[in-house]
């Protein structure tokens, strides 16, 4: 599946999962750049994989860190994974819209005035 997605990123969402990729895997001691796919011996056809790989384990464990630091390749994974037929049922992203509609409901139901 990172093939195919990473096969269509554009150069923003790939700056996007570059920047993800670099803060999970930041060393504080190590002086210098974020570390990026090519640091561990990644060749150049494999880094936007790497990259959305990564990315996905992002969104999987923490989620609203993933939508909030890369929300358009957090838009593209979550629609190559809603549009999969295997992995549709096994994995469900939600959009931060959704979430906030949820959340909406529920604060109206605690009111007291209702």
């Amino acid at each position: 599946m990172s093939g195919n997605i990473s096969e269509t990123l554009t150069p923003e969402e790939i700056a996007e999962l570059r920047s993800v990729y670099g803060n999970l895997r930041y060393r504080p001691k190590k002086e210098g750049p974020s570390p990026q796919p090519e640091h561990f011996g990644y060749p150049p056809e494999l880094v936007n994989s790497e990259l959305v790989a990564e990315g996905l384990r992002a969104y999987l464990t923490n989620p609203n860190y993933f939508k909030t630091m890369a929300p358009k390749a957090a838009a593209k994974i979550r629609a190559a994974v809603n549009e999969n037929p295997w992995l549709q049922h096994a994995i469900q992203f939600n959009s931060l819209l959704a979430a906030g509609l949820i959340g909406a409901g529920a604060r109206g139901q605690d009111r007291d005035d209702q």
